[in-house]
């Protein structure tokens, strides 16, 4: 713990009972059973996720909030991580969560502001060093934070691929079902004029067959009376 002082969820809950303005807590533990025990000892408070590395986990626990680090060297992907665990679609979140874990790991240790700003550093959003009385980090852990970096990255950047190629594929379908859908229109259109064109046709040899039996008609009454008239 950094603080050195251990919030038990016992004591959180002695805490909110004693103090109406503990409206939240931070929980960066890193046991994420807490989240659940910090709800049955004090549910009147929310829970925010203290930690980078254990946001995944603790949101299945609710919490309304994330107090992290690594956002500001990935902002978008980690608004997208984000709102996928709030939104409890873990399935999308999951692979987002695997290729940042080990870098976000970083958030837990004593070292946290130094990797995060060589995070910034990497991908170009300015960390800068670190002041006193943090100091930078030794050779071996400077070279494991740069390795989970290029890792992160790498893993990011395929996974962005991915998306494009899939973007591609759906665009491609989609043209396809269009032009289907087009096809079957004109086929529909054709049928259609080809039955108005037999309707038109029987109404056609109806209509004269009609004509010509009230003209038929016509002529037998005129005859009739022009029989008579003789007589």
């Amino acid at each position: 713990f950094d603080t050195k002082v251990d919030l038990t969820p016992q004591l959180l809950g002695r805490i909110t009972d004693a103090a109406e303005n503990v409206v939240a807590v931070k929980e960066f533990s890193g046991d994420v059973r807490r989240v659940w025990q910090i709800h049955h000892y004090a549910p009147r408070i929310e829970v925010m996720v203290g930690a980078d590395d254990v946001l995944l986990e603790l949101s299945t626990g609710g919490v309304c909030g994330w107090i992290a680090g690594f956002p500001n060297a990935l902002p978008k992907e980690s608004v997208e991580l984000y709102n996928l665990c709030i939104s409890g679609k873990y399935s999308e979140a999951k692979p987002i969560y695997a290729a940042v874990h080990n870098l976000f790991n970083w958030d837990s240790r004593k070292e946290f502001i130094q990797a995060i700003k060589l995070a910034m550093d990497a991908v170009g959003r300015y960390g800068g060093p670190t002041r006193l009385p943090r100091l930078p980090l030794p050779p071996a852990d400077l070279a494991q934070c740069k390795k989970d970096i290029e890792t992160t990255q790498d893993s990011l950047l395929s996974k962005k691929n991915e998306a494009y190629e899939k973007s591609v594929i759906i665009a491609e379908l989609k043209n396809e079902i269009l032009s289907l859908k087009n096809e079957i229109l004109s086929l529909k259109n054709d049928m259609s004029e080809y039955e108005n064109h037999i309707d038109f046709g029987g109404i056609a040899e109806s209509g004269t067959s009609n004509i010509f039996g009230f003209s038929k008609l016509q002529n037998a009454k005129t005859g009739s009376k022009t029989s008579k008239r003789r007589a």
